[in-house]
């Protein structure tokens, strides 16, 4: 299994590239008498495999931050010993879990660059971000699930509901300096959308891309859900519009399992938890060629009506 990499620039250099000396790697600095490597013509795999056969050694190199094809975006540890509130909380396990999906990169052009990792740091780790730091912050508006519910009429499942979310852009920036590589680990529970294959319902028809999978595998969710949440609305005290917020795993073995939910009562909860409980196994996904556990954020929307 081919190990990934993350790099950061510790201490960019500032020699001119416009100065140094060609060679067939890229170009040599007099000032250090070595050579720096000219990454901006490689392509991404390339690039790893020259770091994978070179990470015992110190380099340098002269690399664009638009030829990566994935951003690390790291979250300090310290923000999770923190007492936070639920909706906090909530929208932090949400960028964790389907940040991937919810950020992105554009270069100056206007291109978008996939945000495909997002990693848990130690804060007495220094890390030097080789992203432009001007960035912007707005609203997003992905699909969710809305339902109405009316006893006994099962919840109606709507598109549009407003998640909130970020979006970093930033300018193309050139960076010469040395590189400091560090090998990828994640025993965590991955993200939905960072895995080679997602997970499957058992009954996913044959040959579908991965794109058509995961609509698959969300509309039957959907299905389920729909099909056998009923909660009788009568003396809950509660209008308009209520959110059930649901977080679970499907581990390595296709098991659902470490089920949260907080909802606007507890007949909600209690509701939610029967119907997962329903979910039979998955196939698991897998990600560098074995399984992995993963971890799914569903919020739910319901606008009870007087």
């Amino acid at each position: 299994m081919k190990t990934k990499y993350s790099l950061s620039i510790p201490k960019p250099c500032h020699e001119d590239w416009s100065k140094m000396t060609p060679n067939e790697k890229g170009k040599f600095c007099q000032s250090c008498s070595k050579t720096v490597v000219d990454f901006t013509k490689m392509e991404v795999d390339e690039i790893q495999d020259y770091i994978h056969r070179n990470k015992d050694q110190r380099i340098c190199g002269h690399i664009k931050q638009s030829q990566l094809n994935a951003i690390n975006l790291r979250i300090p540890e310290t923000v999770f010993k923190k007492t936070l509130s639920f909706h906090r909380l909530f929208l932090l396990a949400l960028l964790l879990a389907m940040g991937t999906t919810l950020l992105n990169c554009s270069d100056n052009k206007g291109r978008k660059q996939k945000i495909s990792n997002i990693e848990i740091v130690e804060t007495n780790q220094k890390f030097v971000d080789t992203i432009s730091k001007k960035c912007t912050i707005i609203e997003v508006k992905p699909d969710s699930i809305k339902s109405k519910i009316k006893p006994p009429v099962k919840p109606k499942i709507k598109d549009e509901e407003i998640i909130e979310g970020f979006i970093i852009t930033g300018d193309i920036v050139e960076v010469e300096g040395a590189l400091e590589i560090t090998p990828h680990l994640n025993k965590q529970p991955y993200s939905y959308n960072f895995v080679d294959q997602k997970p499957k319902f058992l009954n996913t028809p044959a040959n579908l891309s991965k794109d058509d999978e995961s609509v698959y595998f969300q509309k039957e969710i959907s299905n389920i859900i729909n099909e056998n949440f009923k909660v009788e609305q009568d003396n809950l005290g509660l209008k308009g519009k209520q959110r059930i917020y649901c977080q679970f795993e499907i581990n390595e073995n296709g098991v659902l399992e470490n089920l949260e939910i907080r909802g606007p009562h507890p007949s909600f909860e209690n509701e939610a938890k029967r119907v997962f409980k329903l979910f039979s196994k998955f196939i698991p996904a897998r990600h560098n060629g074995e399984n992995v556990s993963v971890e799914y954020t569903l919020p739910i929307v319901f606008v009870i009506e007087d």
